[in-house]
């Protein structure tokens, strides 16, 4: 219970607010019985005094037969509830009213002048009693009369009730109005908290913009917080990119002057051994200069800084045909068959037309490199009929890769085969992580034979990611 509030500003905030109500209620609904009790019991034995009044007051001036149909009559009309009395000269046993009361308790028994109040069961019924004695005069003289008058306690507990239910309500229909003004309270006072939360939930991974101070004082610090570690992070990032384009560049240069030496020195290579190895620097030279290629690009893909605008829709046909006419000279020397079949002359999607070149190379290029010689390698651009993506398709039949393998071949430098091309794994990581970016994903298959393998990207149309733009992911 502790856990469930203590996940809930809104509920911690209403239970440390309703609760104190709610006790306070509880002691006050306790209270109120008590003292309507006290109230209606005070009243309740004022009348009994005033019915054994008004019974002496007729026992002294009328006969017995007048003093019973009078004093009946009257409290009959006068007063609710039973009402049962009796009085008795104890010198000849006389009695008048209802024989049949029981006697006031022993140590209940007035003193002359002095009415005494008690409780007694007759026939089953609870009764409350008032007993005095009076003089009056007799044929015989003056003489002592006892009188007892007695009421049912079900009417005294009926008025209790009746009034400890009225404030019961009346104690519910506050709390009540309380609660539901507390939760509106509360939920309005938490809307600039809900602002701020759905403010950083719409951003995307690499809008590290100050967030708007506009909001109350006690949100001013936390908000003020965040800008700061979103400046620090900032700078972090483009301190990372800083030293990654430069160590980049600064491995690509030499790398290139290796390849370019090792070129030229294998036309005037001596021996088949010299040859040999100049050919295996050549090689080496090649593959780390492609590792520092595909670092940097993985860096741009990842980094936070390059933007993927939503605004910008990119013709994939245009950037398919544009690739692919650079890469055709690299598939000819290897007698690779490339190839790119559209359904569309135009497939817009919203981004960045850099990385999504970047994404076709690696897919290709990754095809080309692990695929023999008279191979077919083939680009295909089409709509997803279930939800009207886009998808990029490039299809091989080389050797493939194991279905329980298609995972791990997406992270970086996995590489399933050692002996087989230049590559360094991080291809398939890099075409990854651009298609997350522009809200898609990578999904691998066997080819429809059964043997290569086809990376499918799918993609969001322009006017999909332009409608989402600014909405909360899901969470």
């Amino acid at each position: 219970m502790i856990d469930w509030l203590k996940k809930s500003l809104y509920r911690t905030l209403l239970a440390w607010i309703i609760v104190p109500f709610v006790l306070v209620t509880g002691v006050r609904l306790v209270d109120i019985y008590v003292t309507t009790h006290a109230r209606q019991s005070e009243a309740f034995d004022r009348q009994l005094l005033a019915f054994a009044l008004i019974v002496r007051e007729h026992a002294t001036d009328l006969d017995g037969q007048e003093l019973a149909r009078a004093t009946v009559s009257l409290l009959r009309t006068t007063f609710a509830g039973r009402i049962e009395y009796k009085a008795t000269l104890p010198s000849t046993g006389y009695t008048i009213g209802n024989a049949d009361l029981p006697e006031p308790p022993s140590e209940k028994k007035p003193a002359p002048g002095n009415p005494r109040y008690f409780d007694v069961d007759h026939k089953g019924v609870s009764m409350r009693g008032v007993a005095l004695t009076t003089e009056v005069a007799t044929e015989a003289g003056r003489d002592i009369m006892h009188i007892a008058v007695f009421r049912e306690n079900a009417l005294l507990g009926a008025r209790v009730r009746g009034e400890v239910i009225r404030s019961f309500f009346y104690q519910v229909v506050i709390l009540v109005g309380l609660i539901v003004f507390l939760v509106i309270g509360i939920h309005l006072s938490l809307r600039p908290l809900q602002r701020l939360r759905q403010s950083i939930r719409r951003r995307s991974r690499e809008d590290l913009r100050a967030i708007d101070h506009d909001l109350p004082e006690e949100l001013r610090d936390l908000v003020e917080a965040l800008n700061q570690l979103f400046a620090r992070l900032k700078g972090s990032i483009e301190e990372q990119d800083r030293f990654i384009a430069r160590a980049s560049h600064q491995l690509r240069t030499p790398l290139a002057e290796l390849s370019l030496a090792t070129d030229m020195a294998l036309r005037s290579a001596p021996t088949p051994e010299a040859r040999q190895a100049l050919e295996r620097v050549q090689s080496g030279a090649r593959k780390a200069s492609r590792l520092a290629s595909q670092l940097l690009q993985l860096a741009r893909s990842e980094s936070q800084l390059t933007v993927v605008s939503t605004d910008r829709a990119v013709d994939l046909v245009t950037v398919a045909g544009d690739t692919l006419r650079d890469l055709v000279p690299r598939a000819l020397r290897k007698g690779i068959d490339l190839g790119l079949e559209s359904r569309t002359e135009e497939a817009d999607v919203a981004g960045n037309p850099t990385l999504l070149t970047e994404m076709l190379v690696n897919l290709v290029e990754n095809a080309i490199e692990y695929c023999p010689a008279k191979s077919n390698v083939t680009v295909q651009i089409e709509k997803r009929a279930a939800d009207g993506w886009w998808t990029l398709a490039v299809g091989d039949d080389g050797p493939g890769v194991p279905a329980e393998q298609f995972e791990a071949v997406k992270r970086p430098f996995v590489r399933l085969d050692e002996s087989r091309g230049d590559g360094c794994g991080l291809g398939l990581s890099i075409v990854d992580e651009i298609a997350r970016r522009h809200g898609g994903q990578l999904e691998l298959r066997s080819s429809a034979e059964g043997k290569g393998l086809l990376a499918i990207v799918a993609l969001p149309p322009f006017e999909s990611r332009q409608q989402t733009e600014g909405q909360a992911p899901p969470g």
